[in-house]
């Protein structure tokens, strides 16, 4: 389940071929599919990761070449993950909640469109399936930094008018993926024939959304 949260009247969807795309978080797992497929595509992509810039002080980027140029960024650089966030919950708002602002500023200064994708964010709901209008109501320090990041594009929209699109994906799987997410660890055990193949809990039912998708 993933779900589109447009919050302005203007779309930030991609306008044309050879517009110049930022992609952060370029290098993680979603972002290296994102900007092969803009690039295939035929838009011109300009990435970064954490070689480039700290996401932090991203809205000095809005005055370098090349990437001042860019007239939609897709944000995808974030600390991830659930169990990590707990014991050092610091680095996820740092990164998450301040590294969004600083990509909304370079929008507010550059005057680019944004695409924030964001997370999981409805907690323990007692109505399944989990529907996409279900209020938020984070429950972990991941969570709840990505919550927050989108009140901040919320804000941003609202007040500077920044065309800015929510996307919240979970549960993706794909190709190249590590065997600490499920559908990976299935596969790695049916391919060793094992003679048993152990989860550790076959209780959640869930949907998944395929990385190409």
């Amino acid at each position: 389940m993933d779900e589109h949260r447009n919050i302005t009247a203007t779309s930030s969807s991609l306008d044309s071929v050879n517009e110049p795309v930022l992609v952060t978080g370029a290098d993680g797992y979603i972002g290296r599919y994102l900007t092969n497929r803009l690039s295939e595509s035929g838009f011109d992509v300009i990435p970064i990761n954490r070689g480039v810039c700290d996401i932090r002080s991203a809205h000095e980027l809005a005055n370098q070449d090349p990437y001042c140029k860019a007239t939609t960024v897709c944000h995808l650089a974030a600390q991830t993950g659930v169990e990590p966030s707990w014991s050092n919950p610091s680095d996820y708002y740092s990164t998450n909640v301040l590294g969004t602002q600083q990509v909304l500023e370079f929008c507010r200064i550059s005057n680019a469109k944004m695409v924030f994708v964001s997370g999981y964010v409805y907690g323990d709901s007692s109505n399944m399936p989990i529907a996409e209008s279900t209020t938020a109501a984070p429950k972990n320090p991941y969570s709840h930094s990505k919550w927050l990041a989108e009140e901040l594009c919320i804000f941003y929209a609202e007040k500077y008018g920044i065309s800015c699109n929510i996307v919240r994906p979970f549960n993706v799987y794909g190709g190249q993926q590590s065997t600490d997410f499920l559908i990976p660890h299935i596969i790695s055990q049916t391919l060793s024939k094992e003679k048993y193949i152990w989860v550790n809990d076959i209780r959640p039912s869930r949907d998944y959304i395929y990385i190409v998708d």
